[in-house]
Order: C-alpha cells, then sequence, then structure tokens
C-alpha cells in the first residue's frame, strides 16, 4: 500500500479503491507529521493497518516511532538492517532492534535524537 503516494487524498483513493490489508507511507514523502497522521487516520477509520515506511536515516526511524507511539493500535515498523553509514551518522543514538524484535521509542526531546553535526557537517553542501 505506498507505491509513491505523497498526499492523503492519493491514500483515500487507494484506500477506497484497492481496499488494502496496510498501507505504508513515508513521513519524508507525504509532508510531514501532520500529513501523516491524516493518513493514518484514514487507515484507522477503514480497519487498515499503518506500517510506515522510511528508513534512510535514524531522523526518519525516530519520526516514525513518535507517529506509531501516538497511534493506538498501530505497532509494525519497516525497519532495514542495511549498514548504509548515512543512516547511522546521522544521529548519535543508534536505534537498533532488540532482542525481542522491537525497536524502542526514543525518549528524548521532540522526536527523541540528537543530530551529530560533526558527522554531517560534511555532507552540509551536498
Amino acid at each position: 500500500g505506498d507505491m509513491g503516494l505523497t498526499t492523503r487524498h492519493e491514500f483515500k483513493a487507494l484506500i477506497e479503491v484497492a481496499r488494502p490489508n496496510i498501507v505504508q507511507p513515508d513521513v519524508g514523502w507525504v509532508g510531514g507529521l501532520t500529513e501523516m497522521g491524516e493518513i493514518a487516520a484514514l487507515a484507522r477509520a477503514a480497519g487498515v493497518r499503518l506500517v510506515p515506511h522510511g528508513y534512510r536515516s535514524n531522523v526518519l526511524l525516530a519520526t516514525n516511532l513518535a507517529i506509531l507511539a501516538a497511534a493506538p493500535d498501530d505497532e509494525w515498523l519497516e525497519y532495514s538492517v542495511s549498514e548504509s553509514p548515512i543512516r547511522w551518522i546521522v544521529t548519535k543514538e543508534r536505534l537498533s532492534i532488540g532482542p525481542d524484535g522491537r525497536v524502542g521509542v526514543p525518549q528524548g526531546p521532540g522526536l527523541g535524537v540528537t543530530l551529530d553535526e560533526d558527522a554531517i557537517a560534511p555532507y552540509r553542501y551536498l
């Protein structure tokens, strides 16, 4: 249930026409937390499971974890185990899968992660 959709209107049409079991919006593609919340509400109202997509960096992963923490019934998360250096270096925290197969929600302020300014400095002007 993704296929590169970028708005709640596209997800609404997908849900109404295709009736998928899951939808996988990417918070980085749909316009942020507000739009993601609208998509989550549409999915919930239709009985469709929300499984956030987006793991290109720990910032996106932390955002998805925050979305899931606020959702009453959604608990699945798409998580890549790739060793992409950009993913791991942008934050000081490493968001890893625990022995129980879960990823804990960061507990710091905001999204719960801290940007590693020194690590991202070389990429600032790409």
